[in-house]
């Protein structure tokens, strides 16, 4: 991605009470959430349903610390969104409470295979390291998600979530200070 595209970018949290912002998450939050729980098998859920997930997802971000639900806009337009914050741990599977984790991550498919992805993510990286965090965890879709995660530098480790079994990928972001 060239630095005039760069320029172009704006890395937001999401304001729940900027109405117009909150419309535009919807249009990105449901063929989101319709893609990754159809492709597991789950049956489609209401549309109200699904978009009170995410206003519960932005409220809980507005009011947890060091987590963040945000927006990335290219040239003024929404084209992708991500949840993350500290995991608080996963003591079945020995993740500890200062791992960062990735919740939702998403690009809107126009906008995939172009760096935006990779950018979106660096910018979370960032957060990550102001807030002290040194590794971060997430569980890639199997499809789509594990390559790209992969490409930049998140490996398998061979654990699983104890939720849904899916395999959790971890990325050291900065190395731990002793």
């Amino acid at each position: 991605m060239d630095n005039n595209t760069k320029r172009n970018l704006d890395f937001i949290a999401v304001n729940p009470n900027h109405n117009r912002q909150m419309r535009a998450m919807r249009k990105l939050w449901l063929p989101y959430w319709i893609e990754t729980t159809t492709r597991n098998g789950e049956k489609a859920e209401r549309r109200r349903k699904i978009y009170r997930r995410l206003k519960n997802r932005v409220l809980h971000a507005e009011k947890t610390p060091k987590t963040g639900f945000y927006v990335l806009y290219f040239e003024r337009q929404i084209i992708g969104f991500s949840f993350f914050g500290l995991s608080g741990g996963i003591k079945a599977v020995d993740i500890p409470p200062d791992y960062g984790m990735i919740m939702e991550f998403y690009i809107a498919p126009p906008f995939r295979r172009k760096g935006f992805a990779t950018e979106m993510n660096n910018r979370i990286e960032e957060l990550f390291r102001s807030w002290g965090v040194s590794n971060v965890f997430l569980t890639p879709d199997p499809v789509t998600g594990r390559p790209f995660w992969q490409s930049i530098g998140y490996e398998d480790s061979l654990k699983a979530d104890p939720d849904d079994q899916r395999p959790i990928y971890i990325k050291v972001i900065r190395e731990s200070v002793v």
